[in-house]
């Protein structure tokens, strides 16, 4: 949230004293996970599914990447660049994340599944609970020609 620019307090220098620790690191649990099937079946349900890749991606205007240009049909766009500002969450997230209506029951989606976890952990961290994320996200959904894609403003 800032990163080291940020941060205020002291800073230590040189190398720090460690010691070993046993930590078992456990995977996301599945129940916040979303497949394609999962995807479909929740924009077929009236559940609403969010794009946080940047607008021209979302439209299809600017595809660097994947396959195929465009966006999940049904999705809306949120680029997670609009919940930050100067590296940090804006103090007003919660307020944009509850007008697009976010909240648990969403599942988020961006090119390959990184960004839309800023998503995912602002609307946790502001108490809108965890969405799920689309683990396969837009690279996942246009590697498989059959996937409808979506252009321009399209819902």
């Amino acid at each position: 949230d800032g990163g080291l620019d940020a941060w205020t307090g002291p800073l230590e220098r040189g190398a720090p004293e460690t010691r070993a620790v046993a930590h078992e690191a456990e995977p996301w649990p599945d129940h916040f996970l979303a497949g394609a099937d999962d995807v479909n079946q929740h924009l077929a349900d009236g559940g609403l599914v969010v794009d946080a890749r940047a607008a021209e991606r979302y439209r299809g205007e600017f595809e660097p990447v994947d396959p195929r240009p465009g966006h999940i049909p049904g999705a809306v766009n949120l680029p997670f660049t609009d919940l930050l500002r100067d590296g940090s969450l804006r103090s007003d997230v919660r307020d944009i994340l509850e007008e697009r209506g976010i909240d648990s029951t969403t599942i988020a989606y961006c090119g390959s599944g990184v960004s839309a976890c800023l998503e995912v952990l602002a609307a946790e961290s502001v108490g809108l609970g965890r969405p799920r994320l689309y683990i396969g996200s837009w690279s996942g959904w246009s590697s498989e020609p059959s996937r409808p894609a979506a252009l321009g403003d399209e819902q």
